[in-house]
């Protein structure tokens, strides 16, 4: 058994020596693990010379100085005569050298990653981290953004975001009184426009086509899904969100007009569908919001019917005038004739004369867009009802199939060479 062993071990050691012939060198004096110092001892095991128990323990090192204790502490386990209590008392020294071994590898991970939050901290210091989103981007390492993707992507994110609340789904109020008070503290509906000019007087000696009810239904479906694309804070980046509104909105980015209530929702879903990489808003999602424009449409309640809607308008109006205002600085900071944003100035400049005179109706005639909350309530829940027969639909075949797609067919004509 002697014999065995000892060639088991010779055996390892001409390894360890393999090994070690790759780090001493040529001058035999220098410790092979720091390069440094002056070596005074050789390693029992591969001969290899080092300087102090430091490097003797290096990770350099480390599978040969492992092996060896090992090797030995087996050994003498097998050949001692030692009692019970001699062997319990090795184990435990073995345990606690292991344990210190392991918390000074977890030290050094929560040393670096406070080092890592350290030098985050410096090179974000003077950033804006909501306005200088760009910069903030840039400053990050490749490791951090690697992150960052992951979180966005597992949905970790986006529970570290409170969902806003709209200010048109919270509960009505019984007096004015009330709604101000939501509104000089920031957490009502957004302020209306005092000065609204009369629309018999813009149209002068012509009266106001009905179908700008059509319209209006348009421009709130695409303000309700900005505001919720943006999280309610489109007015933090308005120019990105005003042309998110363009986009949706046919009326306020083409100058198109709607004939029916219909039409104005289709309008602005397609547009959505036609753009899944741009708005990853789920089907769902797009058929829900049209609940949200009834309930502006509908209002607080009897206490100023028309409030929700002319609030909802102001802010439009509002977004698309500091959009226009963001644009013009950008065109100065570029000074090109051929700068991109030319077109995006013009499309803002008549979205806001559009988006004025809707305004302006509603102010006078708003009461007849009431008249269409049956129809939106209707086109809701045929739009619900679609998509739930779609995916009943979607179900029976996935089961049929045993997955999101059916199996291949062996072709029903193969060529035989």
């Amino acid at each position: 058994m002697n014999s065995v062993r000892s060639f088991k071990m010779s055996a390892s050691s001409c390894e360890q020596k393999h090994h070690a012939s790759k780090l001493v060198g040529t001058d035999a004096r220098t410790c092979s693990i720091c390069v440094g110092q002056e070596a005074r001892y050789t390693c029992p095991r591969c001969n290899i010379p080092y300087c102090s128990l430091a490097c003797y323990r290096h990770q350099k090192h480390g599978s040969c100085s492992e092996a060896f204790y090992k090797d030995w502490v087996i050994d003498e386990l097998s050949h001692s005569s030692a009692d019970t209590e001699d062997r319990e008392k090795i184990r435990e020294i073995l345990q606690r050298e292991q344990e210190a071994r392991d918390g000074d590898d977890v030290a050094s991970d929560d040393e670096e990653e406070d080092a890592d939050a350290l030098n985050l901290e410096a090179r974000l210091q003077g950033l804006d981290l909501d306005a200088d989103a760009g910069e903030v981007w840039q400053r990050l390492t490749e490791r951090e953004k690697q992150e960052f993707s992951e979180m966005l992507e597992d949905g970790r994110l986006s529970n570290l975001v409170e969902v806003w609340t709209p200010w048109w789904v919270k509960p009505s109020f019984e007096t004015e009184e009330e709604v101000d008070k939501l509104e000089h503290a920031g957490k009502g509906r957004p302020q209306i426009i005092k000065a609204i000019p009369d629309i018999n007087i813009l149209l002068k000696n012509s009266k106001p086509s009905s179908d700008l009810r059509f319209c209006l239904v348009n421009v709130l479906y695409s303000y309700a899904f900005v505001t919720r694309l943006h999280n309610g804070s489109h007015l933090e980046s308005p120019l990105e969100s005003a042309q998110d509104l363009l986009s949706v909105s046919a009326v306020l980015g083409q100058g198109s007009n709607c004939t029916s209530t219909c039409e104005a929702l289709h309008m602005c879903t397609h547009s959505i569908q036609q753009n899944p990489s741009k708005w990853k808003m789920s089907l769902e999602m797009t058929v829900d919001i049209i609940e949200d424009v009834e309930h502006i449409l509908s209002g607080p309640g009897v206490v100023s019917p028309l409030s929700y809607i002319m609030a909802a308008l102001s802010d439009v109006t509002g977004l698309v005038k500091a959009a226009y205002t963001a644009c013009q600085k950008e065109l100065k900071v570029s000074r090109s004739k051929d700068a991109p944003l030319r077109p995006v100035k013009k499309a803002l400049f008549l979205a806001e004369k559009k988006v004025e005179f809707v305004l302006s109706w509603a102010h006078r005639y708003g009461m007849a867009a009431r008249d269409l909350i049956p129809e939106l309530r209707l086109e809701l829940e045929l739009q619900r009802a679609a998509i739930t027969s779609v995916n009943e639909t979607k179900k029976q075949f996935e089961t049929k199939w045993g997955g999101h797609r059916p199996q291949p067919r062996d072709p029903l004509i193969q060529e035989i060479s």
